[in-house]
This record gives C-alpha cells, structure tokens and sequence, in this order.
C-alpha cells in the first residue's frame, strides 16, 4: 500500500512576482496617466472642438422671400396635384415652388446666421459667389407673392451676372458700392453669432450658385461652403412672359393659390 499523500507546499516566488507585476503595472498606468493627462490639457480643448465640429464657423441661411413677397419662374408646368390648398401659408407655397427646380426671380435674399465654433475669435474675411450652373432663364410658369411692405436693410450684395460675383457692400439706394471684405471683416468671439442679410442678383441668366465664405483660424485660412440645404441656391433674370401665371392669394380669406395674368 501507498503511504498516506502529502502536499508539496507552494512555491512563494509566483505570489511575489504577481505582487510585484501588480506595482509596477501601477506605476507605468499612473505615468502614462499623467502624461496623456497633460497632454489632453495642452491640447484637448482644441482638439474637441474640431472633433465635435470640423468647420470654424457654422452657417445657417434662411429665405426672407417668404415674409416681404417673392417671385419664382419654373421652366414649365408645376404639377398642381400637390399644390398647397386653401388656408395655406406663405412659406408652403414657396417651399412647393422650390422643390419643383423654381428659381428666385431678380434676386435671391437670405438671411444668413453666422457662429463660431470656438472657444476663440474667428474672423470672416470674405464671401463671395460660386457659380456651379448657368443655362437660360426660365418661361414655363411664374408663382409669385405680393409683398405686404417694406423688407429690412440689406447688408451684403453679390451680382451673379459679374465675373467675379464677390460681397459687396449696398447704399442706401440699393446700389451695390464695391467690394465689402476690401474695408470690413467680422470677428466672431467665443461661439458668438453675427447675421447677414444677402441679396443675389441676376439679370441675363438662371444660376445656380453656392456661398464661399473664407475664414480666418489661428492664422489659417479655410474655406466654408453655404448651400441651400442640399442643393445650390437658384436666381434667375426676368422673363418678358411665361406661359403660365399664379399668384399666392395672401389678402384672400383663406389664402390661396390662384390662377393670374401677365399684368399681375
């Protein structure tokens, strides 16, 4: 027979140097720790803020059309199944217009909201327009809003017909009086928001156009592009006559879509 089983006692050696990996695992984590911690101190801020926005300043535009009366011409017949109805509003009918290619006759005014996305200054250094298509202006149908009075005044003008469509600044007349960015820039400080009040104008074609806005970050300039959501914006010159005329009743009760005439 076996004699009675005796267990070996364990070694101690395993027990220290799992004692003694835990210390140092300790010591590098703490290190490492205060090292990435300085780090993200010296650079963090900065480094967040362009991950939560890559652009320095973030721009929303906004027709104003839709409040002080506008003109749209389509290139040919807008399709009246989905037309606003009875009692509806000035802004549908625009929007309705908008989403069937219409572009906005004479000019284009936008009320375009500026804000930096940082915890410093950002100065706007220039703006100008970016035409992406031109082609000839539209006769198929004009849908227009009579305006109800006088709009504010306008501060940024850009003719789109120029070969060089850059910001300028308007008179009290309305005229368009030289380049606005050659005297003038706007600072933007600590996530500050600045408004703009554009108007584009053409005369001898449709355009399709987007805003090129420059920027001025740390001494970097950069490049933000302003959309009309995610198409271009759309002007068009006049046209001597289309082939069909209606008109957004606002004086009606209710407002409505009605059919009208040239002398409109």
């Amino acid at each position: 027979m076996e004699g009675p089983q005796h267990s070996l006692p364990q070694s101690r050696l395993p027990r220290s140097l799992k004692t003694i990996g835990l210390c140092l695992g300790f010591l590098l984590s703490t290190t490492i720790g205060a090292v990435i911690g300085a780090a993200v101190d010296f650079f963090g801020p900065r480094t967040v803020e362009k991950i939560i926005s890559s652009k320095p300043v973030s721009f929303s535009a906004a027709s104003t059309d839709q409040r002080e009366g506008w003109t749209a011409a389509l290139p040919g017949q807008p399709d009246m199944q989905n037309a606003p109805g009875a009692g509806s509003n000035c802004t549908e009918t625009y929007d309705w217009a908008k989403r069937q290619g219409a572009a906005d006759v004479n000019q284009s005014e936008l009320l375009l909201a500026a804000q930096g996305q940082r915890s410093r200054a950002i100065a706007i250094t220039n703006m100008r327009a970016k035409i992406v298509r031109k082609y000839p202006i539209p006769k198929g149908t004009r849908v227009m809003r009579p305006s109800a009075g006088e709009g504010d005044v306008i501060a940024i003008g850009l003719d789109l017909d120029s070969q060089n469509p850059i910001a300028q600044s308007i008179g009290d007349s309305g005229n368009f009086q030289g380049a606005y960015f050659n005297k003038n820039y706007v600072t933007l400080a600590e996530y500050e928001i600045a408004t703009f009040r554009i108007i584009a104008k053409a005369q001898k074609y449709c355009y399709e156009w987007e805003l090129v806005v420059d920027v001025l970050e740390d001494g970097k300039e950069a490049t933000v592009i302003v959309r009309d959501g995610a198409q271009p914006f759309r002007t068009t010159g006049p046209s001597n006559s289309y082939n069909k005329y209606y008109e957004w009743a606002w004086y009606a009760t209710p407002p409505n879509l009605i059919t009208t005439s040239p002398d409109s």
